[in-house]
């Protein structure tokens, strides 16, 4: 049996689907309505409520479309899911860490035409379809459904600041290129920006966040943020999307992206916020990380954590020598869960240009490698 239920949640309406008399019972599946014109994996947008007897179980998520009139188009299954107890938010954002996306086409032409518009779903009215399974299909947890709606309209592009981009002026210039679609009528923009919290993603900030800043009305494809503007906070993430409006009403909304600013201090030997970590390999080999700046930005997998004080680490050069550790460098910084920022200098170290191999070991005695190239020509970290 399928219990319905209506939440009022931020000012939205969500479904609750929960699904009894299944291998696991109690779970529960919150999905929420589409944004107008949609891109085809916004579909993951939607939260699972794992009870206790889901403890320790794997499951995957499945989100299937479907036309109006029932036929199947295209059918996406997340990789296997282990999480604890309680709410877990799933979105396009987060699907990389669970594996490869997998995906099923039912419909050649449909298929032909989401990649032509880049993802944007053509037009039409859409039902989506949601399935959580145990590593059995036949261990089907909970399900719901949702109706997209899509029109010819290509939402607005957000330009700049870049998607992770780190700021250190106080009035960056938000830039986005128009929506664009047959027969339009005089169209509008509002552009919005709201903080994010730990583990959030753009979009989840700005639907549950309070609202930083908002202006509407706006009639050019840029906002330059003025001195008048509420100010941001240095070292804090915002997220920031902008709205195409026609005669009051929303027609069309862009993707979300998020920059952080913060105020440098040109003389401290502290790592700068970075919006892009590369995860350490078992093996030595791959391809070798860029590092400018003197700052390398590294990632454990997903289930593993790590305190500063239990990771210790070597830099070794192409000769295989140790030519510097934690004993000459300062601990790598924590930037986030399983995220570190390792200063590769100090008063004393001074790296060459060239090659090199981070080594780290946990305290575990796990042992994983990193190759990078230091492109720093004068140590950031020296007066």
């Amino acid at each position: 049996m399928r219990l319905i239920k209506c939440l009022i949640f931020v000012g939205m309406c969500i479904w609750s689907f929960t699904l009894r008399g299944q291998s696991v019972q109690g779970v529960q599946l919150h999905t929420q309505v589409l944004p107008p014109n949609a891109y085809a994996l916004d579909v993951f947008n939607l939260s699972v409520f794992l009870p206790s007897t889901a403890a320790g179980k794997a499951f995957v998520v499945e989100a299937a479309l479907f036309t109006e009139q029932g036929a199947p188009l295209i059918r996406w299954r997340t990789g296997p899911i282990s999480k604890n107890t309680g709410m877990f938010l799933l979105n396009k954002s987060s699907l990389s860490s669970y594996g490869s996306l997998q995906q099923e086409v039912f419909d050649g032409a449909f298929q032909s035409q989401l990649q032509q518009q880049g993802g944007l779903l053509p037009p039409g009215t859409y039902q989506v379809r949601y399935q959580v399974f145990g590593l059995s299909p036949s261990e089907l947890w909970a399900e719901g459904e949702e109706v997209a709606e899509s029109t010819s309209l290509f939402p607005p592009q957000l330009i700049g600041p870049a998607d992770g981009d780190t700021l250190s002026q106080p009035y960056p210039v938000f830039s986005w290129s128009p929506a664009m679609g047959p027969g339009m009528s005089r169209v509008d923009y509002k552009i919005e920006i709201a903080p994010m919290l730990e583990g959030q993603s753009p979009d989840q900030a700005l639907l549950a966040n309070p609202t930083h800043f908002e202006k509407d009305k706006l009639s050019q494809y840029l906002l330059a943020y003025g001195a008048g503007y509420r100010k941001f906070e240095p070292n804090v993430w915002y997220a920031w999307m902008v709205s195409a409006r026609s005669n009051g009403k929303e027609i069309a909304r862009s993707e979300a992206w998020r920059f952080i600013y913060t105020e440098f201090e040109p003389d401290s030997c502290k790592p700068k916020p970075a919006s892009v970590f590369f995860e350490l390999v078992d093996e030595v080999g791959g391809d070798y990380v860029f590092v400018k700046d003197g700052q390398l930005n590294f990632q454990f997998e997903e289930s593993y954590t790590l305190t500063r004080e239990h990771l210790s680490f070597e830099i070794l050069n192409v000769q295989n020598k140790v030519v510097a550790s934690e004993r000459s460098l300062e601990k790598p910084y924590v930037m986030g869960h399983n995220r570190f920022s390792l200063l590769i200098c100090s008063q004393e170290v001074d790296l060459a240009q060239g090659f090199y191999t981070l080594k780290v070991k946990t305290e575990k005695g796990r042992v994983q490698w990193m190759r990078f190239y230091n492109g720093t020509e004068v140590n950031p970290c020296k007066p």
